[in-house]
C-alpha cells in the first residue's frame, strides 16, 4: 500500500488521471461540477469518522478506503454542500459502499437467513424516530449508519423522512434478493435484473441524499407526476448499468451474477466485450429517456401551480439528477474499488479483513460488545 501513488489534491488532477475500460462511449450530456472544500481536509473528517466507530484501525486501512473514491464521488454528486452537509453525504455514501462490501463480497451474502438476521437493525432504525440508537450488541457499521441517518433527517419533513426511511429499508431488501439468487443458483432474466438494479443502486436513498446535503426538497407534486417517475426509472437504470459496466470484471471474478455484463453473457450468449458494449448501449438509451422527460416537464409547474419557490426546489432537484449520474461515471471510471489486482482470493477487499464481522453479528446475536459501543452507551 505504501508504494501507491500518493491520492490527487484535486478534483481537476483527479478527473485528468487515467480511467478503467477507456474504450467504453457512454453519453452523458451533464457535465461535471463540485463541492469547493478541499478534498484532503475532506477525506481527513471522514477517516476521523470511521475511526470514531472502530471501523478504521490502521493507516493502511485507511489508505485502502481512501482509494476507492468515496472522497471524489462526494463532491461531485454534492456540488452545493460544504462542510456538515457535504460530510454527511460523504459519510452516508461510504456506509452503504462498507455493507455493499459485507453483502456482496463475503460469505454473509450467500444465506438469505444470515442476511435477515443483519439487517434487522438496520430496518428497525429507519422505523423509529430519527436519532434512535440502535441496540448495544449492534455492529459498529450500524452506529455509523444511525448517527449518519440521524444527520441526514436534519431540517427535513416529515414527508421527506417517511420517503427516506422507506427508501432505505427498500435497498436493504435488496440483499435478501441477492441471496436468495446466489444460495439458489438463479441467473436473473434481463427485464427482472433491470428491475431489481433500479432498486439494488439504492437510487432512492442516493436521491434523498442530495435533497439532504442541498436542505432543497423537490415538491410532491412533481415526484409523484408520472413523467417524473418514468424519469427516475431511466435515472436507476443508467446509475446501476454504468456501475455495471466497471465494475463486471471485480464481480465476475467472484462469480457474482448481478451484473448486467454478466446476465447478457449468460442469458444470450454474449461474448464480454458485446456484453459490455450492450450494456452501454442500455445506458445512453436510458439517459436520453431521462433527458426527454426531465425536459417536459415545466407544463406540470403551471398546470400544479407551483410557486417561484417550488420551481427553484425542482430546478435543482432536476440539476442533483444529472450532477449524480456524472458523478457517479467519473467514479465508476477511476475508483480502485474496481481494480481486481486489488482482490483477495475470496473475491473480497483486503480492507474488510481489519473490519468487524457483520457475519458474526447475523451469527450470533449475543456476541460481544464492540468497544466503541461500551463507550456510547455510557454517554
Amino acid at each position: 500500500m505504501d508504494n501507491a501513488k500518493p491520492m490527487p489534491d484535486t478534483i481537476e488532477e483527479w478527473l485528468a488521471g487515467p480511467v478503467l475500460l477507456p474504450e467504453v462511449e457512454l453519453d452523458m450530456p451533464f457535465p461535471p461540477c463540485w463541492s469547493s472544500d478541499p478534498l484532503p481536509a475532506l477525506r481527513q473528517r471522514y477517516v476521523d469518522w470511521l475511526r470514531k466507530f472502530g471501523l478504521i484501525t490502521t493507516e493502511d486501512q485507511a489508505k485502502g478506503y481512501l482509494r476507492h473514491c468515496i472522497a471524489e464521488l462526494s463532491v461531485l454528486s454534492y456540488p452545493e454542500a460544504k462542510g456538515a452537509r457535504l460530510d454527511m453525504g460523504y459519510d452516508l455514501i461510504s456506509i452503504t459502499v462498507l455493507f455493499s462490501d459485507f453483502f456482496d463480497t463475503t460469505s454473509l451474502g450467500q444465506d438469505p437467513s444470515q442476511v435477515a438476521r443483519a439487517i434487522r437493525e438496520l430496518v428497525r432504525l429507519t422505523l423509529e424516530p430519527p436519532g434512535t440508537e440502535p441496540g448495544v450488541s449492534a455492529h459498529p457499521a450500524v452506529w455509523a449508519f444511525a448517527d449518519a441517518w440521524g444527520r441526514e433527517t436534519e431540517g427535513m419533513s416529515p414527508a421527506w423522512q417517511a420517503r427516506a426511511s422507506a427508501n432505505w429499508r427498500a435497498w436493504f431488501s435488496t440483499w435478501l434478493i441477492e441471496a436468495s439468487n446466489r444460495f439458489s443458483g438463479h441467473l436473473p432474466s434481463t427485464s427482472e435484473y433491470v428491475s431489481h438494479r433500479r432498486e439494488s443502486a439504492a437510487i432512492g436513498a442516493y436521491r434523498d441524499s442530495f435533497e439532504s446535503a442541498n436542505q432543497c426538497e423537490c415538491p410532491s407534486a412533481i415526484l409523484d407526476s408520472a413523467q417524473m417517475r418514468i424519469a427516475f426509472e431511466a435515472y436507476g437504470e443508467c446509475i446501476g448499468l454504468v456501475n455495471d459496466i466497471y465494475s463486471s470484471n471485480v464481480e465476475s471474478s467472484r462469480k457474482d451474477v448481478h451484473n448486467m455484463v454478466t446476465v447478457l453473457e449468460g442469458n444470450q450468449g454474449l461474448s464480454r466485450e458485446a456484453a459490455i458494449a450492450e450494456t452501454a448501449r442500455k445506458s445512453n438509451q436510458a439517459v436520453a429517456r431521462m433527458q426527454h422527460l426531465t425536459q417536459s416537464l415545466s407544463p406540470l409547474y403551471d398546470a400544479y401551480q407551483l410557486s417561484i419557490r417550488e420551481r427553484e426546489a425542482a430546478d435543482r432537484f432536476l440539476a442533483g439528477l444529472g450532477h449524480t449520474l456524472r458523478a457517479n461515471l467519473e467514479f465508476s471510471r477511476r475508483s480502485a474499488r474496481y481494480e481486481t489486482s486489488l482482490l483477495l482470493g475470496d473475491g473480497s477487499y483486503s480492507y474488510l479483513t481489519e473490519t468487524p464481522s457483520l457475519l458474526a453479528q447475523a451469527q450470533d446475536g449475543n456476541n460481544e460488545m464492540h468497544p466503541f459501543q461500551t463507550e456510547s452507551t455510557g454517554t
